[in-house]
């Protein structure tokens, strides 16, 4: 699939879900690829979204071929 012009590709990965790959236009933020990966970034704990391995917030800026990964909450045990 070619890109538009001042288009690039994302990719999201929430453990236990979904791996999917959506294009956004240049200077996204992390809230505009969920937004297009049809994931409510309200539902989304901060604590557990990371770019490319790092913390990051719904602000963060996302450049070509970054990973943004949805870690869920994990609880339980003893």
């Amino acid at each position: 699939m070619a890109k538009a012009k001042g288009e690039m590709s994302v990719m999201v990965c929430e453990l236990m879900r979904d791996l999917k790959t959506v294009k956004v236009k240049q200077g996204a933020t992390v809230q505009d690829v969920l937004t297009e990966a049809g994931i409510k970034p309200d539902g989304v704990e901060m604590s557990n979204l990371r770019v490319n391995g790092e913390e990051a917030k719904l602000d963060t800026k996302v450049s070509a071929d970054d990973v943004i990964t949805l870690v869920p909450h994990v609880a339980g045990g003893k």
